[in-house]
This record gives structure tokens, C-alpha cells and sequence, in this order.
């Protein structure tokens, strides 16, 4: 199965979506006091996922910490959700766990402040300033080409994960922050990851733990929280207090140009929560995605081949840029696939604010509902190929033929990821320029590694490669 690079589907393709909707309780398993299905969506919460669809349906109760969970398992049911009635919902508790470094940013405010928020930072984000930004991808795409060439020669195999994450990390300290010091890059490349796991290890906790206990994960996580603080605070006061514009201008300057309808800009409070909300969101979540595109490549190299030679007629040796991605359809196709098969936010949630019906079924106010691209993804419905990597599933034609939200790797409605249009750009220049430097092939006969379900989706034992240099 693996080295054919099948998707398995472990509960069939089938789906029975024949339920009574009478508005009455949404099917699901029985709830156990206190931790309710909790132990079984920890074990293999990807697994458990398709298993509630496949056995209750396009809309599922099931419980976590003996709180009532609502999964949503069709495109319209999402989309009522984030567009047609999405001021009935609210972030629910379960991003707590991200607040004390995201703090108050985009991806967790709400309401009127949010609102003001998307207005302010929306120019930043606008074509000209992502040109500039890919000139900074372009870079860090081949430093991160150059740093493998040894690691080729010798035909040695390599898991990717880390050294993608650090090149990831490092391109968006300069584009984040125009830094380009190892001392900055070091501090933040040992305390984000540790933030990371401690945010992951009190989402997906059996039971809740308490923040304030020291214990030593907390311990471990406070002082690196204090130590990303230390270096952002000191980049921002910095630059309020010179006036130093970085050249090209970098993400923290276009948000401290933001103003709001009123002319305000940011404060420092909100600047901050900005900035690591977006640096702290994006990096993990792009490193991931190029990863598993380069592992499904790997074991797809007729998928390679094609990819490359579109690549050596369009470019002739150059590094992708803003302009030329657009004419890299195969490229694009493949990584779009990628992020279907193995998305980087495989699950959000939201908390309604009053009652409301989904599906036939009645949602009570204060309920969780969830929403798995990861489930969206493999539905047979939407998908000729569910559990393969075929990148025609993104053919124009086939795509304009798919409802809204069958694919949603950014999110969707009025918050849809601001960040896409990087990551859409990013994604294509480093996948682009290996594949103009490199062969890719499997780094091991155990075939396609299994994806681990935390914050983000990432592989679980590491996406071991080996390179070949072109001649």
C-alpha cells in the first residue's frame, strides 16, 4: 500500500448519510462521565474521526472531557457554519491553550475588536507586499538547496522535517522581522517548538491541566514564552524608537504603518500579538505542508518527473518568483494535493453562542462544533481518488465542479487565513527549486510515514528522504 502511495481509508469509503433529522440529539457513541470519548479521540483522533462519520453520519456527537462535541462532516454544513450564520459563533475554549503567546491576535480575537483588526491588517497583505516577501522565500529556498547538496553527494538518507522547519523558520524571521542575526534565529528556534508542544500537550490532554501548577512542562514553557517575548518586545522597541525601515519592508513595518478607519494605528500590546500570531501560525504550518509534498514526491516520481520538466521549460534554471508560480500549474496542483491529503490545520472548532440546527439536527448554545478538513478531504463524494495523491484533482474543471469548503486548507469565511497567499507562494519556490537541483526518492522501505494529528498535522516518524543532484 505504501509504496504506491495509497491514502488508506482504515473504515471504507462508504459513507451512510441515511440518519432520522427529526431536530432532535445528534447521533453518537455513548458518553462516559467526566472524560467521555476523550481517550479514544487521543489514541488516534484521525482514525476516530472518519470512524464517527463513517458510523453516525454527517453530523456526530461525541464528547470530550465530558463536553459535548458536534463534528460536521459536509461542505454545507461548514459553510452555514463560516458565512451564513457565522456571528452565532465564537472561538471556542479549546485555543485557550495558544492564548498565552497568541495573546489577543487575529486568530483569536472576536467580535467588533476583531473586526477592527481585519480592516487594520488587511493592506498589509496586499499583492505588492507579498512580491516583496517572495524575493525573501527565494533566498531561503536556495540556502536551504545549498545546504543539502553535501548531504546528496554522499547519498545518505535525510529526514527532512527538521532541516525544512529551521529553514522555514529562519526565512520567516526575515520576513517577519527584516533580522537577519543567528543570535535572534537561535533563541526563537529553541523557544517556539517548545511552545509549541506545551500548547499541544493542554489542547489534547485527556483530562485539563492546570497552567499554573510548575510543573516542569510549565516550567519549560513559561520561560520560553519569556524568551520569545524578550526578543520580539526588544525587535519592537527598537524599531519605534529608530525609525529604521527594513529594505524591503518587512511585515513588522507594514503593521506598524496599519491604521484603522479611524487613523489609529496598533498599539505595542497588539502589535506584538500580531506579529508571533502570524510568525509563530505560519511557519510551523508551510514547513509541514513542503514536507509531506516532497515525501508524496518521493514515492511519486512520475508525478516529479512531470513536475520538473514544466519546471526546467518555463524557468530554465531560475529560482521560482511571484510572477513565474503562476505559470507552474503542475507544481501548484501537486502542492495543493499535498495540503488535501495531508492538511497542516487538519481540525478547527467553534462554540455557538445561541442554539441552532445543523443538518436536521438541534445544536444547543455553548456546544462545540468541529470541523476536519482532515474528514472533508477523503470524502468520496467530492473526490474521484480519495486516498491517493493525484494532483488532478485540481484541474480548473474539476475544481469549479467541487461545492465550497470541500477543500478549505486555509479556513474559510470572513477568517479565512490571511497568511494563504504566502503560503500558496512559499510552498511552490522551495518545492520548485529542490526539485531543479535534486532528484527525490524514498529514504526508507517503509513507505509513507504516518501523519501525527497535534496543532498542525506533521509526519510522524519524520519524512526520510534521499537526494540525488541533476547532472
Amino acid at each position: 500500500m505504501m509504496n504506491t502511495g495509497t491514502i488508506a481509508r482504515p473504515h471504507g469509503d462508504t459513507l451512510d448519510t441515511a440518519f432520522p433529522q427529526d431536530s432532535g440529539r445528534a447521533p453518537g457513541p455513548a458518553n462516559w462521565p467526566l472524560v467521555g470519548q476523550s481517550l479514544a479521540f487521543w489514541l488516534d483522533p484521525l482514525n476516530y474521526t472518519l470512524k464517527l462519520q463513517r458510523e453516525y453520519g454527517d453530523v456526530a456527537r461525541y464528547h470530550v472531557r465530558g463536553e459535548p462535541i458536534y463534528l460536521l462532516g459536509h461542505p454545507d454544513h461548514v459553510r452555514h457554519v463560516f458565512d451564513r450564520n457565522s456571528g452565532n459563533y465564537r472561538k471556542s475554549n479549546f485555543y485557550d491553550a495558544v492564548r498565552p503567546f497568541f495573546g489577543n491576535g487575529l486568530v483569536l480575537s472576536e467580535g467588533d475588536f476583531w473586526k477592527r483588526q481585519r480592516q487594520t491588517m488587511q493592506p498589509a497583505f496586499h499583492r505588492d507586499r507579498i512580491v516583496e516577501m517572495a524575493k525573501v522565500m527565494q533566498r531561503g529556498a536556495q540556502e536551504f538547496a545549498d545546504s543539502l547538496h553535501a548531504t546528496a553527494r554522499s547519498g545518505e538518507p535525510i529526514d527532512i522535517v527538521n532541516p525544512m522547519m529551521c529553514s522555514a523558520l529562519n526565512t520567516a524571521t526575515r520576513a517577519m522581522f527584516g533580522v537577519d542575526s543567528d543570535e535572534v534565529f537561535e533563541r526563537m528556534r529553541r523557544a517556539v517548538p517548545l511552545l509549541l508542544r506545551g500548547a499541544e500537550q493542554r489542547i489534547w490532554s485527556v483530562l485539563p491541566i492546570s497552567y499554573k501548577i510548575p510543573l516542569p512542562a510549565n516550567i519549560r514553557f513559561n520561560r520560553a514564552l519569556r524568551d520569545l517575548d524578550d526578543v520580539v518586545w526588544t525587535i519592537i522597541n527598537d524599531r519605534r524608537a529608530t525609525g529604521r525601515r527594513a529594505d524591503p519592508g518587512d511585515l513588522l513595518d507594514m503593521l506598524l504603518e496599519a491604521r484603522d478607519v479611524d487613523g489609529n494605528g496598533l498599539t505595542d500590546q497588539q502589535l506584538r500579538d500580531e506579529v508571533l500570531t502570524i510568525f509563530v501560525a505560519g511557519f510551523e504550518t508551510v514547513a509541514n505542508a513542503i514536507s509531506f509534498t516532497l515525501l508524496l514526491l518521493a514515492h511519486h516520481p512520475e508525478i516529479q518527473e512531470k513536475i520538473r520538466a514544466e519546471l526546467d521549460t518555463v524557468l530554465n534554471g531560475d529560482i521560482p518568483s511571484y510572477e513565474t508560480v503562476r505559470s507552474l500549474p503542475e507544481l501548484t496542483n501537486a502542492f495543493q494535493e499535498a495540503m488535501r491529503v495531508y492538511p497542516p490545520i487538519w481540525t478547527v472548532s467553534r462554540a455557538l453562542v445561541g442554539d441552532d440546527e445543523i443538518g436536521g439536527y438541534r445544536i444547543p448554545a455553548g456546544s462545540t462544533v468541529q470541523i476536519a478538513p482532515y474528514l472533508l478531504h477523503r470524502d468520496p463524494r467530492w473526490w474521484e481518488k480519495p486516498n491517493r495523491f493525484w494532483p488532478d484533482h485540481f484541474t480548473k474543471e474539476r475544481a469549479d465542479a467541487r461545492p465550497r469548503y470541500a477543500y478549505m486548507p486555509f479556513g474559510g469565511g470572513p477568517r479565512v487565513c490571511l497568511g494563504r497567499n504566502f503560503a500558496m507562494m512559499e510552498g511552490p519556490i522551495v518545492i520548485g527549486t529542490l526539485l531543479q537541483r535534486y532528484r527525490i526518492k524514498p529514504g526508507s522501505d517503509d513507505g509513507l510515514t504516518e501523519p501525527e494529528a497535534m496543532i498542525s498535522l506533521r509526519p510522524k516518524k519524520g519524512a526520510m528522504l534521499r537526494l540525488e543532484p541533476r547532472a
